[in-house]
């Protein structure tokens, strides 16, 4: 086994969990990171996952396949959605093609009014109320 490789940092804020990539990623790093986060939203009912990452992150081709498994598990651990605020386009493109097909609401922008919208219409199509 390969030494986790990827720095990153989870703050949970109310019902959204803030994921900080500060460097790039293999396989085993993404591993880390997805039992770091289901360790942070153990107990919330429901939850957006809010990815930020700076100019350094990277990945693998394992560690994208990887993510891609496990994305699966979000659902299923009370994830609503998914926002990605990424520093670069090869990394915005990157994202959105991981999570085509996932049936995941995900947004990624940079634009705070977007992201927040978005945000609203997640939490209130899960409370049942109207936007």
């Amino acid at each position: 086994m390969n030494t986790p490789h990827g720095h990153f940092s989870i703050q949970v804020k109310g019902p959204i969990v803030h994921a900080y990539a500060y460097t790039p990623f293999n396989p085993e790093g993404i591993a880390r990171f997805f039992d770091e986060l289901f360790l942070q939203v153990d107990g919330l009912e429901s939850w957006i996952l809010f990815n930020h990452a700076s100019e350094e992150v990277g990945v693998t081709p394992e560690a994208i396949a990887l993510y891609k498994d496990s994305l699966a598990l979000l659902t299923s651990k009370g994830c609503l959605g998914v926002v990605s605020k990424l520093p670069n386009r090869m990394l915005s493109n990157l994202i959105r093609e991981i999570y085509e097909n996932t049936g995941i609401a995900q947004l990624t922008s940079n634009d705070p009014e977007e992201i927040d919208a978005f945000v609203k219409a997640l939490l209130a199509s899960h409370s049942g109320e109207g936007l």
